[in-house]
């Protein structure tokens, strides 16, 4: 239970905090855990950290981009505004096309396509009060804290560490959108 919780009438979603504990060389401040009669977590997870790479803007990429976000066709070829990466895990490629200003990250466009290429998930992460927006690792590829996961029995995998909430609570984001995005409740009293 989330220590801010009121106690009081009907707990929701945000009441509680749902967790994993994840292998020991895992550099991220945030662990997993949750209280269930059956455990829902799988035992061998495929766990792998992401490294994402430059990609040159192709007519294809900017065709699925402006499909998925028809109000993008602007931000394309408007260098330095625009930056495309991409990262892979098992049969899935996770495209992210980050908008910035002079200074700062300002929203992420992620696309995720699978190998036969159906698209199964996009979303959009905005900078602002209540979300930070993390850079992509592109240097270090085990000194990372984003990462995909298969977590739970019988689910997509998941993706961690694009964005984060007040206080730093990181989203986890299904790679499939027929399930909805885990929110992370964290105690981060201080």
């Amino acid at each position: 239970m989330n220590v801010y919780a009121s106690g009081s009438g009907e707990y929701n979603v945000y009441d509680f905090e749902t967790c994993l504990e994840l292998p020991e060389n895992t550099n991220t401040d945030f662990d997993f855990a949750t209280l269930a009669i059956d455990n829902p977590f799988e035992t061998a997870t495929d766990f792998k950290y992401l490294k994402w790479y430059p990609h040159e803007e192709t007519e294809s990429l900017r065709q699925l981009y402006t499909k998925r976000f028809p109000y993008l066709k602007s931000e394309f070829s408007n260098e330095p505004k625009t930056k495309l990466f991409y990262t892979s895990y098992n049969n899935y490629t996770i495209y992210s096309l980050d908008h910035v200003n002079k200074y700062n990250l300002l929203t992420r466009y992620v696309i995720v396509v699978k190998e036969n290429g159906e698209i199964t998930n996009s979303f959009i992460e905005q900078e602002g009060e209540s979300t930070g927006l993390i850079p992509l690792n592109t240097d270090y590829l085990e000194s990372s804290s984003q990462f995909a996961m298969k977590l739970f029995k019988n689910e997509p995998p998941l993706i961690y560490g694009l964005s984060s909430e007040s206080f730093g609570c990181p989203k986890l984001y299904y790679l499939e959108s027929n399930y909805p995005n885990i929110i992370l409740s964290c105690d981060n009293r201080h």
